[in-house]
């Protein structure tokens, strides 16, 4: 009798834990690898709703929709309006096209937090043919800076003209102008 019990007790523990692992496979397949494409559509289509927003601001000279956008920390950079001057002024003609050249997520959790940031990466074609490279980190979770959260930073260059520039970390919030390249060299330059 012992070992008839023995043998039940086993063989229910198997069935069970196939009945988990079964339950497991099946949340996933319903519903959770739904939700992960659902919650990468709403990120990416939100990723194409503010770069039409940061294009648009750009093209009609509005600093008030560009800064609608923002995280509080890049609306409060010192130099904020230098930025949006210098998109408003190197933007030449109408945009005709607008392709997306690949996004990059990263993210970070510990002590509880977590953080994740998405860089849209677009390249914009105005009507006189000339091309222009436009940058920026979406921060759409963001508990380790909150004042990160939404478009922190915002890089507008030339593709290949006198406007192009390197691809720089410059580790500061806000919209991107020269002077984060001169404040850059000079915090990196090599001493002989």
């Amino acid at each position: 009798m012992v070992s008839f019990v023995r043998q039940f007790v086993r063989t229910l523990k198997k069935v069970l834990i196939v009945m988990v692992i079964f339950m497991f496979i099946s949340n996933l397949a319903s519903c959770g690898f739904n939700s992960i494409r659902y919650n990468s559509r709403m990120r990416d289509d939100k990723l194409d709703e503010i770069q039409h927003v940061l294009v648009t601001a750009i093209t009609n000279k509005d600093e008030k929709l560009m800064k609608s956008v923002l995280s509080s920390e890049a609306l409060n950079s010192a130099d904020l309006q230098d930025g949006i001057q210098y998109c408003f002024e190197l933007l030449d003609g109408n945009v005709i096209e607008i392709e997306k050249k690949g996004c990059m997520e990263t993210g970070s959790a510990n002590s509880r937090k977590v953080s994740k940031m998405i860089e849209g990466n677009y390249i914009i074609t105005t009507e006189k043919g000339i091309q222009y490279y436009l940058r920026f980190e979406w921060w759409y979770v963001q508990e380790h800076e909150p004042d990160k959260l939404g478009v922190n930073v915002v890089e507008l260059s030339g593709v290949e003209s006198e406007n192009s520039k390197p691809s720089l970390d410059y580790n500061r919030s806000g919209i991107y102008n020269p002077q984060w390249d001169e404040d850059y060299w000079a915090e990196h330059e090599v001493s002989n």
